[in-house]
């Protein structure tokens, strides 16, 4: 009878302790929330709705009273959006609820497993699209990054270069007139020079086009006899025969100097190129 009670009593501490670490494994396991805000300027906030400051990536994530609406879901396509709610005064919702910011702000929501950073997942990425204060609370309205997908993307913009590409139907030009066939010599894959073109004057061929068989690469560098490429293109040797195209900065001076096509220009040189309502 003693060894039957001393086994059931064996049995009850094992169960109990079995119990007890399911529990603390579940707690280790206990998902957390990760918000991250940024501006485009490299200004940058992490928050946690845990319990702990939280490292992911090799940032800190510190404690807040933050916490977060459903993340909203259309089968038409609509554009995703979510509530995150937090303390007015946790930055930047205090600056954004005094000064409406013209730069826009970043959010990232991610869940991850606190005994595995590494195991998360994205649960909402977009813009804030405004904040407003409900009582001691800020309520920040999001819109996800698919918003920019429903946007208008005008034909023509109010801006100081020109709006045509050089050779479209309203640039007028004939690429035929401002081409060179050589053939190169490889300095290294990106690298080519010819004695052609160092008869034109240095940046000539800069935003030109290098053409060889099916291949296409946009010249970055052009001074004497060089010229460099963006990307290097596979199986590319030298003495192999190429036709290089002149480059435009879309800037009027290059359009009446380089090109004399000023009456094509289709830009406006005069708008101011800073704009006063995005500085500090």
């Amino acid at each position: 009878m003693h060894d039957n009670n001393h086994n059931d009593h064996g049995l009850i501490m094992k169960e109990a302790t079995d119990q007890f670490a399911k529990k603390e494994q579940s707690s280790r396991r206990r998902p957390a929330e990760l918000y991250h805000l940024w501006r485009d300027g490299g200004q940058h906030w992490r928050y946690t709705s845990g319990d702990v400051d939280v490292v992911y990536g090799g940032s800190t994530y510190t404690v807040a009273s933050v916490k977060r609406g459903p993340v909203s879901h259309s089968a038409q396509l609509e554009v995703t959006t979510l509530e995150v709610m937090s303390a007015a005064i946790t930055d930047p919702a205090a600056d954004f609820i005094a000064s409406n910011p013209v730069e826009p702000l970043w959010i990232e929501v991610l869940k991850i497993h606190r005994s595995d950073p590494n195991d998360s997942i994205v649960i909402f990425i977009g813009q804030i699209k405004s904040v407003v204060s409900k009582g001691v609370e800020a309520a920040a309205r999001c819109v996800g990054f698919e918003n920019f997908l429903t946007q208008p993307v005008p034909i023509y913009r109010y801006q100081p270069s020109c709006n045509n590409r050089l050779f479209d139907t309203k640039c007028t030009l004939l690429a035929a007139s401002y081409k060179v066939d050589t053939t190169i010599t490889m300095v290294d894959t990106l690298t080519f020079t010819s004695s052609d073109f160092a008869a034109k004057a240095d940046g000539w061929f800069t935003r030109g086009n290098l053409v060889w068989g099916e291949h296409e690469r946009m010249i970055t560098y052009h001074s004497g006899n060089t010229i460099a490429i963006r990307y290097p293109i596979q199986g590319m040797v030298t003495g192999v025969s190429i036709t290089a195209y002149a480059g435009c900065d879309l800037a009027i001076k290059t359009c009446r100097d380089k090109f004399s096509n000023i009456l094509n220009f289709f830009g406006h040189p005069f708008v101011p190129k800073d704009n006063p309502a995005t500085k500090y």
